[in-house]
């Protein structure tokens, strides 16, 4: 036999327990859930009952040549157009509580435990940051740390195992974001570095010079005409396909990234199955999307 939804009055009181509950634990913020704050989070462009986000990027071909009078083999300018389809997926779980648990917290005027639903909740949050950041191999998303798309600057310098010097740290940094500005005809124009926290612990605490009370990090921040922001991220140690840690260079705008979350985690009212109530929840999700695979750059120490 299926689930049945009970209407009650120990499902009703669960049901109503469960609607405070969701409304206090949704508000916790997690340190280590860092997709908010690394990526613009888009929730309306896609539909919830979409299962194809198609984008068009535009390109122009062309160009004016010095021509005679009466010329009229004039060349074309013209635009070409290619379109990207990328994938929404469903991510799906449960939780639940014995009707024991639901009659003995009614009975006894208690509140019913916040444990099993922020389990609930940190589990939704953990993978959809998995699926910002590493994509979803299994449905062919692709994340915003290991993207294929995205150029590689290769460097030898390792800040950690070498004990490099303030000017070999400001050298790094300048010769990455150089590379991204030169190499794109100054159309990108990067605003954050993300990068593992033991390289940016280094940058924080070692001085501009021996006499000097400025961090090698606040210096570069206050000279630096791009970049705004220096993050650490421990997703970033010892990445997997780099020899050591990366960094990530990239322009944190919703112009150039996103992360599509076409429905938000969504919860359903309590079923009782034998000796069991259980509330299913499910959200719909898509891997970072970059419409400028040029705005971002991986700095690998090999």
């Amino acid at each position: 036999m299926g689930k049945t939804t009970r209407l009650d009055s120990d499902g009703i009181w669960l049901s109503r327990e469960l609607e405070k509950i969701e409304d206090r634990v949704f508000e916790v913020q997690y340190a280590d859930i860092v997709y908010p704050t690394l990526l613009p989070v888009d929730t309306t462009t896609v539909g919830p009952a979409d299962d194809l986000y198609t984008y068009r990027v535009m390109d122009r071909v062309g160009k004016f040549k010095t021509i005679q009078d009466r010329a009229r083999d004039l060349p074309r300018v013209d635009i070409t157009r290619k379109e990207i389809t990328q994938r929404v997926i469903s991510i799906g779980a449960s939780y639940g509580y014995t009707v024991q648990e639901v009659k003995a917290a009614r009975s006894r005027g208690l509140p019913l435990q916040e444990s099993r639903v922020t389990a609930f909740r940190r589990a939704y949050e953990e993978r959809v940051n998995d699926i910002a950041l590493y994509g979803d191999t299994d449905s062919g998303l692709q994340g915003f740390l290991n993207n294929t798309d995205i150029d590689k600057l290769n460097v030898t310098l390792s800040w950690i195992t070498n004990g490099s010097t303030a000017d070999e740290m400001l050298s790094l940094l300048n010769t990455a974001v150089t590379y991204m500005v030169a190499g794109t005809n100054m159309i990108e124009k990067p605003n954050t570095i993300l990068m593992a926290y033991e390289d940016w612990n280094r940058l924080n605490t070692t001085p501009r010079s021996s006499t000097s009370d400025t961090t090698v990090l606040s210096y570069f921040l206050a000279n630096d005409p791009y970049i705004t922001s220096i993050i650490p991220l421990n997703e970033l140690n010892d990445f997997s396909g780099a020899n050591k840690n990366r960094m990530v260079i990239y322009n944190r705008s919703p112009e150039k990234l996103k992360l599509m979350m076409p429905q938000m985690l969504e919860t359903f009212p309590p079923e009782r199955e034998g000796m069991e109530y259980t509330v299913d929840g499910y959200a719909r999700v898509m891997g970072t999307t970059i419409y400028y695979p040029k705005s971002v750059l991986y700095v690998d120490q090999v």
